[in-house]
């Protein structure tokens, strides 16, 4: 059965430094139907946010080197960015918020996570 394409076409930011994790991830999404594009670290990230970019939902891995997770949310908040974000974390998500209605967290999924789980995260996310 062939996957459902959403009605409307969401851009969405995947940054994770795990060349395998970005790989499957922006295809699972771009068969959804979504227009994707992929950072390194959070550092690559701001990069593509100044140069103008912009997304509908940003999906970030917590532990990442130069920049993790945690630290361009917070990075993005203060430059007043108000994108959507949901974590990915291969650790346990003890101490995570699944949510933070204050501010840019959405949700967490915990890796390795399965096809429909992502799916489902992405969409309860952007409606």
């Amino acid at each position: 059965m062939p996957d459902a394409k959403p009605s409307a076409r969401s851009r969405i930011l995947i940054v994770d430094d795990e060349a395998s994790v970005r790989g499957v991830t922006l295809q699972v999404l771009k068969l959804a139907g979504h227009d994707v594009q992929t950072a390194e670290n959070g550092c690559e990230a701001l990069e593509l946010i100044d140069a103008g970019e912009s997304y509908e939902l940003m999906l970030l891995d917590v532990s990442m080197p130069r920049m993790d997770g945690m630290e361009l949310v917070r990075e993005l908040e203060h430059r007043g960015v108000d994108t959507p974000v949901l974590l990915m974390s291969g650790h346990a998500a003890q101490g995570l918020p699944e949510s933070d209605a204050e501010g840019l967290i959405r949700g967490i999924v915990s890796k390795p996570f399965g096809i429909q789980d992502l799916r489902n995260a992405v969409a309860e996310i952007l409606g």
